[in-house]
């Protein structure tokens, strides 16, 4: 199947619906609960919304992004797209956090809030790679104390993973590239409880965990991979509902993470390339704004005790707070740096 034109396919409502899951579990978190939704319970605590929706990016990700490459014409003009993608939301949901948010929830003067250290490294995020998740007296008698922006995290597996489409900017696609990307991946999610021990491990200055790196990137690759073999695989509703079924058998026999990378690349891709959802253009494109604001628009919410053991209610405000942070972001920030890319690549 071939890469169906811009906004003829479902990629946008997937990231839409795979931000919202990550809010959903840290409903949970964030209120205090064990995250244990819906999706813990389904899947016999293989995965969970929020673990579901990061997955789901890197499995896009990975394909999308080895799109972008093979349109790439130079190794400058892929990076350029990367990072103002990533890039510009990252500071401004920064820069919001630590002069908006910061002085509104603090414990402490404006004065001790803005000349405390602390303060100053957490504008360090801006970095990616050294995330720093407290702003002195900022949420510190929450249930879920003290961080501020829980999500930050996985933005350097995504940074670390665009760097394996450089290889086919380089080197350009050839059977044995496409063969060998196979064998890894495939390999890799079958020996996956081999990386256990990795966890923990970490690549000094840039804080990498070597488990993380593998995890998410079995994913990215798995997306990867269906985008090169685009032309052979057909997404179909038997091939989807088998997927499923496969997925559930293997959460409930004790192999759930591996069946979760041999199916849930295809129930994704199978959804984005099904019947088309059309949403309304002037919402633009806020998964990856809802993604930065969410965790900090709960925690903004958990101050209150309006929402003291209602999950549901938590959930469903929260994820309309946050659509409209990310709205914001998306005209405000995140549009006008990919029009900034045009200038930047011609």
């Amino acid at each position: 199947m071939s890469l169906q034109e811009k906004h003829k396919n479902n990629f946008d409502i997937l990231r839409i619906g795979a931000a919202a899951a990550v809010i959903l579990t840290h409903s949970y978190a964030l209120l205090g609960f064990p995250e244990i939704d819906a999706i813990y319970k389904l899947t016999n605590g293989t995965t969970s919304f929020s673990r579901l929706g990061v997955w789901i990016f890197f499995i896009i990700s990975g394909y999308l992004v080895t799109a972008s490459a093979l349109r790439s014409t130079s190794i400058k003009q892929y990076l350029t797209k990367r990072l103002l993608r990533i890039m510009p939301a990252l500071i401004g949901v920064t820069l919001v956090t630590i002069i908006l948010i910061g002085p509104l929830f603090t414990t402490i003067s404006t004065t001790e809030y803005f000349t405390n250290p602390v303060t100053i490294d957490y504008a360090k995020n801006i970095s990616v790679f050294k995330i720093n998740y407290n702003l002195p007296g900022v949420f510190e008698n929450n249930p879920y104390p003290g961080a501020v922006n829980g999500v930050l995290w996985t933005l350097r597996y995504e940074l670390v993973w665009y760097v394996f489409p450089l290889f086919f900017i380089l080197f350009g696609i050839t059977r044995i590239m496409q063969t060998t990307i196979s064998i890894v991946t495939v390999t890799g999610a079958l020996l996956y409880s081999v990386w256990a021990p990795l966890w923990g491990k970490t690549i000094p200055l840039i804080h990498i965990d070597l488990w993380h790196v593998i995890n998410f990137g079995l994913f990215f690759l798995a997306g990867s991979m269906l985008y090169l073999y685009r032309d052979k695989i057909r997404y179909t509703l038997k091939g989807f509902l088998l997927a499923i079924t496969l997925w559930l058998i293997g959460s409930w026999v004790g192999v759930g993470a591996i069946a979760s990378f041999f199916t849930l690349p295809y129930i994704v891709l199978a959804i984005a390339y099904g019947p088309y959802i059309q949403i309304p253009s002037w919402v633009g494109d806020p998964s990856y704004g809802m993604y930065l604001y969410g965790f900090i628009v709960q925690q903004m919410l958990a101050t209150t005790v309006l929402f003291t053991g209602n999950v549901a209610i938590f959930f469903i405000t929260s994820l309309l707070i946050s659509f409209i942070f990310a709205v914001f972001s998306w005209y405000i920030i995140e549009q006008p740096a990919l029009r900034l890319k045009k200038r930047i690549i011609s």
